[in-house]
């Protein structure tokens, strides 16, 4: 349904805005259709793969739309790193760590559930590595705290050494490649 919604959208701006700048339908899919495909997306991330294709999908119509490139022997994988957008599924990920860094040192309103406790072992990883849940069905396994303690886990460096959400960010980004940065 969502997606549906957000082709609409991006149908109405390229009727509209067909004859503007590159810069400028690059800034409306910025503003009008992103922010809708992101919005609380790290409640609802998707796990499956047909899920993440669709909303991929998406930005890769807007990619075409921002370049007013439609011929479809053109790569669209190529529109995308000249436009340098990393992919949703890349913003989503970091999005959820981000929130993660942010109950983990109380900048939200979110408690840190009582099942979520640094593990002692420090043999491999950083020290702020968390006791992974144990989950039976996939639906759960698939779930904020599940799914972000496997990914707060795999990070190559604490975390929580950083001092603010800026830096926890930089160094989210520091791994990518400069046309993948997210932020």
């Amino acid at each position: 349904m969502i997606v549906c919604t957000l082709t609409g959208t991006r149908a109405f701006l390229n009727r509209n805005l067909s004859s503007c700048s590159r810069r400028v339908r690059d800034l409306t899919y910025k503003t009008y259709v992103r922010p809708q495909l992101e919005y609380a997306s790290t409640v609802w991330d998707p796990s499956t793969r047909k899920n993440v294709n669709q909303l991929e999908q998406v930005q890769r119509h807007a990619a075409r739309y921002v370049t007013g490139n439609y011929n479809t022997n053109s790569s669209v994988t190529a529109m995308l790193r000249d436009l340098e957008w990393p992919t949703l599924e890349q913003r989503r990920h970091h999005s959820r760590l981000i929130m993660m860094y942010k109950i983990f040192n109380r900048l939200v309103d979110i408690d840190l559930p009582a099942s979520l406790t640094r593990t002692n072992a420090n043999t491999r990883g950083h020290s702020s590595r968390i006791l992974e849940y144990s989950c039976s069905c996939n639906a759960y396994a698939s779930s904020f705290y599940p799914r972000t303690s496997r990914d707060w886990n795999a990070l190559s460096a604490d975390p929580l050494l950083c001092q603010s959400v800026d830096s926890f960010k930089n160094y989210l980004c520091s791994d990518l490649p400069p046309h993948h940065r997210l932020f």
